[in-house]
This record gives C-alpha cells, sequence and structure tokens, in this order.
C-alpha cells in the first residue's frame, strides 16, 4: 500500500495541475521524502540495513548537502524552494531506493508507476479522441491552471473528467486543437511521463505489457510532442535490435532489417526534427542552448544560484517576449549551479554506465530525455537519477548481477 502511494505521489507532483495545485506543491515532496525516511527507518529497525549501504547512502547525502552549501555560500544565493525540494529528496532516494532492492519492493514501485502513467495514457487519449478532436464530449469539469507561474493567474482549464485539461492550443501541419495534455501542465511533460513509462516497461522488466505500450504511444501520439515522437522512435529501433533471442542462422537477416530500421528512424527523425526547428517552439529550444551557455560562462564553477532562472533571462533573445520558461535541464543546471551541482547530475549515468544489460540502454535513453527537456525540479527525475546513483553503488556487488536475473516477469 504503502509503495502504491509512493508511486502516485510520485507522478503526481510537480508536472501535473494537481500537483501544482495550493499546498500540494509543498505537501507532497514531503510526503514523499516521509515515506522515504519511513521505509528506512522500518527495515533499520526490522531486518536491518547492510553498514555498506548505510555508509553509501549517508556518504551521497553529505555529498548533496555539501555542494548545496558551497553554491549557496559562492553566489550568496539560496536555492528556490522548489529545487531545495528536489535536493532534499535527490539526497535521500538512492539509500531508499537500495532499500526497497534489498527487500524485493524496487520491482512493484516500477510496476505500479509503470501502472498510473498507462491508465493515464489511456483514458486521456480516449477522452481526446471523443472529447477535442471529434467533439463528441464535452467539458464537463474545470480546474485551476497554475501551470505557468504556479498562481490561479492563469484561470480556469476546462476537462474532461479530471483526466484530460484543454491547455495547450496546437499548430501541428493540418492540425488545428488542443493537445492530449493529460492531467500534466504541458505536452512536453506529459512526454517525459510517457518515455520513462515506455522505458521502464521495455528495458526494465524482462516482458512488457502490451496494452501499456501501447497506451503510451497513443498518448506520445496526441500529445504532438515531436521530441517524445523521435525518442520513442529510437527507442523501438534499439529495443528490437539489441533483442538476444534470435538464432544465428537468422543473425545476418536481423542485422539487415535493424540496418533498414536505423535508416528508415533516422529519415523520419530528419524530417520530424526539421519540422519541430522551424517552429516557434523549436526556435525557443535553440535560444535556450545559447542563452544557457552564455549564463554558465558568466560563473562557470559555482554558477548563479541553484534554480535562479532569473540569471539566465538576460542571455534570452528578444523574439522570445515573456516566453521565458526553460527547456534544457543540463545547460539550466550549468547556469545556476556551475559544474560543481552539475557533477551531481553526470553521476547517476556514471552508474547506468557501468550497470549490465538493459539498465544501460535504460540510461542511455534516459539522458537523452533529460538533455531535451527541464526536469531541474522533479521528483520524478529525481527517482530515476537517484536510480542512477544506487547502480553505481550495486555495480561492485558480487550478488547483484544473479539478483537482477530474478526481476519478476510480466506477461502480455
Amino acid at each position: 500500500m504503502l509503495a502504491f502511494l509512493f508511486s502516485m505521489l510520485l507522478v503526481l507532483s510537480n508536472a501535473t495541475l494537481y500537483g501544482r495545485f495550493g499546498y500540494f506543491q509543498s505537501a507532497i515532496p514531503i510526503v514523499l521524502l516521509l515515506l522515504s525516511l519511513l521505509a528506512i527507518f522500518t527495515v533499520l529497525v526490522g531486518t536491518g540495513i547492510s553498514l555498506t549501504d548505510l555508509k553509501r547512502g549517508v556518504t551521497w547525502f553529505s555529498c548533496c548537502v555539501i555542494v548545496c552549501a558551497i553554491v549557496s555560500l559562492g553566489t550568496l544565493r539560496l536555492p528556490t524552494m522548489g529545487h531545495f525540494a528536489f535536493l532534499l529528496l535527490y539526497a535521500i532516494f538512492p539509500l531508499f531506493i537500495l532499500v526497497c532492492y534489498r527487500n524485493s519492493v524496487l520491482d512493484k514501485i516500477f510496476d505500479y508507476l509503470s501502472s498510473i502513467i498507462a491508465w493515464l495514457a489511456l483514458s486521456s487519449s480516449i477522452l481526446w479522441l471523443f472529447g477535442p478532436f471529434l467533439g463528441v464530449l464535452k467539458p464537463n469539469c474545470t480546474f485551476p491552471d497554475t501551470w505557468s507561474d504556479g498562481s490561479l493567474s492563469g484561470g480556469e482549464a476546462f476537462g474532461y473528467y479530471g483526466l484530460l485539461y484543454q491547455l495547450q492550443w496546437s499548430e501541428f501541419g493540418s492540425f488545428l486543437g488542443f493537445r492530449n495534455t493529460s492531467i500534466f501542465g504541458e505536452g512536453p511533460a506529459f512526454a517525459f511521463y510517457l518515455i520513462i513509462a515506455l522505458l521502464v516497461e521495455l528495458f526494465y522488466f524482462k516482458k512488457y505489457r502490451l496494452w501499456r505500450v501501447f497506451s503510451f504511444i497513443a498518448a506520445l501520439v496526441t500529445s504532438f510532442s515531436t521530441t517524445g515522437w523521435i525518442l520513442a522512435l529510437g527507442i523501438f529501433v534499439v529495443y528490437f535490435y539489441s533483442k538476444s533471442t534470435i538464432s544465428k542462422r537468422a543473425r545476418n537477416l536481423i542485422v539487415f532489417i535493424a540496418f533498414c530500421l536505423f535508416c528508415a528512424a533516422f529519415s523520419v527523425s530528419h524530417v520530424l526534427f526539421a519540422s519541430k526547428v522551424d517552429t516557434s517552439s523549436g526556435a525557443i529550444h535553440m535560444d535556450d542552448f545559447k542563452a544557457g551557455f552564455a549564463a554558465w560562462l558568466s560563473s562557470p564553477i559555482l554558477g548563479n544560484g541553484i534554480g535562479n532562472n532569473d540569471a539566465v533571462v538576460p542571455f534570452m533573445s528578444s523574439f522570445r517576449d515573456n516566453n521565458t520558461g526553460f527547456s534544457n535541464t543540463f545547460l539550466f543546471v550549468l547556469a545556476t549551479g556551475g559544474l560543481l551541482y552539475f557533477a551531481l547530475w553526470l553521476a547517476p549515468f556514471w552508474g547506468y554506465c557501468r550497470a549490465t544489460g538493459k539498465n544501460r540502454l535504460f540510461g542511455l535513453f534516459f539522458f537523452l530525455v533529460v538533455c531535451v527537456s527541464n526536469v531541474s525540479y522533479f521528483a520524478f527525475a529525481a527517482f530515476f537519477l537517484s536510480y542512477g546513483i544506487a547502480l553505481m553503488f550495486l555495480s561492485g556487488d558480487h550478488s547483484y548481477g544473479a539478483r537482477d536475473d530474478k526481476q519478476y516477469e510480466f506477461y502480455y
């Protein structure tokens, strides 16, 4: 039950309208932190935590505290509340994940996360089809649109059964209408969750659930997220190419098919990427790279204050008017926290690289997803970054590979 509650709150936090409404915005990270500490404490007084895992968890926590303190003192600026909450969860989650892994609970959390996002994806896709797209269903609920600045100044969003809200109007080719953003604040945020859930389903479990994969793809298509489409295409190409159950006799044929798929994926990705760059959204994405890099050069070691978006705004182009939201995680981290804070973000990917099998592929695509989106304050992102830290700790354990082979098997 606690694992399900933890998973539900992890999905709802930050990126959803519900997670950014009123006191929920502050309460959800606190509850997530308390649940993590409760799990750690329960195991500590029960079966006990190995001294090695405890040392690893305390070491990582200390690293986060030291980095935060040095950057804050060096820039004379405390992290914003959202980024402070992110850092606190990021400091605790690795030990929590190690405890869950040792007690066979981590598989359940990953399963709950995938299931919750799949149900959101399926329900919102159906509602989008019969609602904004076909007009058969009419909006039957409203919710304060708090995405842009966390206040009620954005007015109210009309929705369908509390599972889909009309938030983003899209002009994509010949399509004019609302994007499927489900309960999330915008299409890219929804796409981020969908891509991570797709990675979990394909690269974490031995057997994926077909209905879940279908739900993720349907929601990605109706979200009109070009970045999500390109990443999903790459994930499928790599997944089917990396299947190791093929016979030697069919190896040459599979290599040929994989080559054709790669060429097709590259062609489609090129078209989609070109379409993305030609839009105003694409221009803003490109400007984010320029502005973030310039802001980082102004203070390369300590940055300009963790989460300090105001430090990047002066380097943005004038054509953006009031659209100063940032879309790139790593450059935002570099610009605001410098190389010192950036090191905390690179550590998980070292852990993914040292992992074996599908975890390494999971880490590769997770790295790409983080590169093309701004999730520097998402609790959901903190959890999967922490999973990379846990993998880094586990990579030296001889028992890890054997335990990894015993992951739950789920079937179609």
